[in-house]
């Protein structure tokens, strides 16, 4: 919204300063023979139509230099300058989330910014918060990218495992692509090192172990193993035990799963043959000790005998009936009235004088528009006004020598952005500008101490709490 904002506003002013130069010159010297009245009428064609081109020129330029630091970007990843390379990119953000290019052709043109970026971030060895958070946002939109979905993933399981920020994110992926079996198994690598059981996990599990490849084979045992730690013993639960015990002698946590399974399962014509299959490993074993095998297990919940209703459910029974009925005449009547405003619509669709009307109208918003910000503009600029004495601002003396520095930013906005997030958590932080190989750095810091080790032990007390990522003591400087 404040790219849109900021977009209009520009093309405004500019159609202002250019359509009022170019009204200067050229209406004077066209006779139109109109009356006094009428002459306004041309003006503000004049000015809509500069603001059109304005909008033409500010796109092609943005999208032109937008597309210049991509190729410079990709240019450097080649040789294998990723700092060059970071820098170009971005100024191609920089060119995206400035005025010039609009937000309609910003939405279409920035699929080539983010693929790029996306698979630069995942080709770099240094992994930042910044970076998941673009490449978890890229897959959030894009799920069936599996180039993207598997680098992720691997990176994930090679790391630290999920962040649970992006569990969403990666059930989304699965879903996206269901048939991709490498992605189904990174996932589910991903979900037993969780210990899930949930079902977006069983789906996944599901779909890694189909075929007969030795990843399916091994991810079925670990699934075996995580249902027995869970104590299940239902259908699916005794073709893992059943499998894992085919692959390799079966152990005695692996009988006592079948055990349970065999026990509890009421036989159908759809499981008698992994019943049979299960009461084969179970021979020769005496019943009592089955009985003890199948302790901490836990059978399949039985289906719930019908309820007998009271006089008084009868009756709400109804009255649910009837609210029901009423919302489904109430809601054929909103689909009747949305069918009659559907056929209202393509009628004035299809009537020759619709278009016409619909762009007079909006030509004649936008010039209404444009002459009261002409006018309140020039009584703005008419009014005098006697500009208020500042009061002189009382600087605050500190005589601690040492302060903590916690992050250090190119760009203004985000040492202050990440200022004020700091603020809310009741810390006493600041930013200053530096400049070092000819760049300057916003630095964000945080309090001053009168020593080194009191610094030391306040930084490390708030990257404990996980307030901070990390910190080193620096001099003070009083900051903003």
């Amino acid at each position: 919204m404040a790219h849109a904002l900021k977009h209009i506003a520009f093309r405004i002013w500019g159609t202002v300063l250019a359509g009022g130069l170019i009204g200067l010159w050229l209406l004077p010297a066209l006779d139109f023979g109109l009356e006094p009245a009428w002459v306004p009428v041309p003006a503000a064609a004049l000015l809509i139509l500069v603001f059109l081109i304005l909008g033409w020129l500010f796109n092609r330029l943005g999208l032109l230099l937008a597309d210049r630091h991509i190729d410079e970007a990709v240019a450097w990843e080649r040789v294998g300058s990723v700092a060059a390379a970071g820098a170009a990119y971005e100024k191609a953000l920089a060119v995206f989330d400035s005025f010039l290019i609009s937000p309609r052709a910003k939405k279409v043109a920035s699929e080539r910014l983010t693929s790029r970026l996306t698979r630069f971030y995942l080709a770099k060895t240094d992994k930042q918060h910044t970076s998941e958070s673009f490449v978890a946002f890229y897959l959030r939109s894009h799920p069936d990218d599996s180039e993207v979905a598997e680098s992720w993933l691997r990176q994930a399981r090679a790391g630290e495992g999920l962040d649970p920020r992006f569990q969403d994110t990666a059930a989304g992926v699965g879903e996206a692509l269901a048939g991709n079996r490498v992605i189904q198994q990174l996932l589910a690598r991903l979900y037993l090192s969780d210990n899930r059981t949930d079902f977006p996990a069983l789906q996944t599990y599901r779909r890694a172990m189909g075929g007969r490849g030795r990843a399916g084979r091994a991810i079925a045992g670990d699934v075996a193993r995580l249902f027995l730690k869970d104590g299940r013993a239902d259908e699916w639960a005794l073709h893992l035990y059943l499998q894992a015990a085919s692959e390799d002698e079966p152990g005695q946590e692996l009988l006592n799963g079948i055990a349970a399974c065999v026990h509890w399962i009421p036989e159908t014509s759809r499981n008698q043959r992994l019943l049979i299959a299960g009461v084969r490993y179970l021979e020769g074993i005496p019943p009592e000790q089955l009985s003890l095998m199948r302790v901490g297990f836990t059978p399949p919940q039985p289906v719930e005998p019908p309820i007998v209703r009271s006089a008084f459910m009868k009756m709400w029974g109804y009255f649910w009936t009837s609210l029901v009925g009423f919302a489904g005449l109430l809601l054929n009547g909103l689909k009747a009235i949305k069918g009659q405003a559907d056929a209202l619509v393509t009628r004035l669709r299809q009537s020759s004088l619709t278009r016409p009307i619909l762009k007079g109208t909006a030509v004649a918003l936008l010039s209404v528009l444009v002459v009261v910000l002409i006018v309140n503009t020039i009584g703005y600029l008419a009014r005098t006004r006697t500009p208020d004495k500042a009061p002189t601002p009382i600087k605050k003396v500190v005589t601690d020598k040492f302060t903590l520095q916690v992050a250090a930013y190119l760009k203004k906005k985000h040492a202050e952005k990440y200022v004020a997030h700091l603020k809310t958590l009741g810390l006493d932080a600041f930013w200053i500008v530096t400049t070092r190989r000819n760049k300057r750095w916003y630095q964000v810091r945080v309090s001053h101490f009168p020593d080194k080790p009191a610094a030391r032990a306040y930084g490390q007390s708030l990257k404990n709490q996980g307030l901070i990522d990390d910190f080193y003591v620096a001099n003070y400087e009083p900051g903003s």
